[in-house]
């Protein structure tokens, strides 16, 4: 696997405090959280959803992503705060 490489990417101030606060609830770091979110987006069902045209791709699967690696939320608690950053609350 190579090394990570720095992306730069500008946020409206209110993604990026919807993202630190997510950061807070689930103990891990900015990139963590865009990396997961990437990665899910990009997924098989991302893929399709990009072909499709949609914009937001199937960020759902970051759930499941969230809850194997690190177990400290449930698949429940991850879905809200996903519901919470999209301002679905």
């Amino acid at each position: 696997m190579s090394s990570p490489k720095m992306v730069t990417a500008r946020l409206p101030e209110v993604l990026v405090e919807k993202l630190d606060e997510a950061a807070r609830k689930v103990g891990r770091s900015r990139s963590w959280i865009i990396r997961e979110a990437l990665e899910a987006y990009l997924s098989a069902s991302g893929k399709a959803e990009i072909a499709k045209g949609g914009v937001r791709g199937d960020i759902m699967s970051f759930a499941g992503a969230g809850v194997k690696i690190s177990n400290r939320r449930s698949a429940a608690e991850i879905d809200a705060e996903i519901r919470w950053l999209r301002g679905n609350d």
